[in-house]
């Protein structure tokens, strides 16, 4: 389990990271595999900080997250 309100990669221990990004190839690809809160934050976190095309599409992954969050 991992929680944080405002997490960070050196809040992660090596198998918290490990999972995060196998996590993240997933939900890049559109499979979005059940993760502790602060995993989506810290992809939310990371996505909104991408910038150009990178940026562009990754939104699109934000638009299908959250119509699995609600």
């Amino acid at each position: 389990p991992f929680f944080s309100y405002v997490p960070r990669y050196n809040q992660l221990n090596r198998n918290q990271l490990e999972f995060y990004f196998w996590w993240r190839t997933c939900a890049r690809r559109g499979e979005f595999i059940d993760a502790d809160y602060s995993y989506i934050l810290l992809y939310v976190y990371e996505t909104v900080n991408l910038s150009g095309e990178q940026l562009t599409l990754a939104l699109g992954d934000l638009v299908k997250l959250d119509g699995l969050l609600n």
